[in-house]
């Protein structure tokens, strides 16, 4: 981690339909970033492309809350990693994908992602909570099966 260690902790894997380039290509394609990630109204900001390494945005979600992002990592078309941090009103975390080729032509997706909650000691302790690490989790599998959706959609 970037900036030290992290409260919550996310890891699974997931099978996209679809080549591992043109899943890799439209992960960091910011133009189409609003189509599969919940909530996201627009990128801004954009200093240059998603698939490299130091490449900071914003993600409107709506119009009093953004999310500030940076690339920490790139490696096309097998690794992608961000950082973002939406405080004062949301969190900041880390997430990781690597895209491997499955056998059967499709891409493997393993997502690994440490995050924080807002409102610093209470939101640690909120963490603590069962009901709120699974909401947690919920939300980042809802975006990577928004990604899996579109994507496969793409290739029919």
């Amino acid at each position: 981690m970037s900036e030290g260690p992290r409260v919550g902790y996310v890891c699974f894997t997931t099978h996209v339909a679809a080549p591992l380039e043109e899943v890799f290509a439209l992960h960091v394609d910011a133009g189409r970033l609003p189509e599969w990630f919940p909530g996201v109204r627009a990128v801004e900001d954009l200093s240059g492309p998603l698939d490299r390494r130091g490449t900071t945005y914003r993600l409107r979600f709506k119009r009093l809350l953004a999310s500030r992002g940076e690339v920490v990592g790139a490696s096309p078309p097998r690794m992608h990693a961000r950082t973002w941090d939406a405080r004062p009103l949301a969190g900041t975390g880390e997430a990781t994908l690597f895209f491997q080729p499955a056998r059967d032509g499709g891409t493997r997706i393993d997502f690994e992602s440490t995050y924080e909650l807002p409102f610093g000691p209470l939101g640690r302790l909120l963490d603590r909570v069962p009901a709120m690490r699974r909401r947690a989790e919920a939300s980042m599998r809802r975006e990577l099966a928004s990604f899996k959706a579109l994507a496969e959609r793409g290739t029919r």
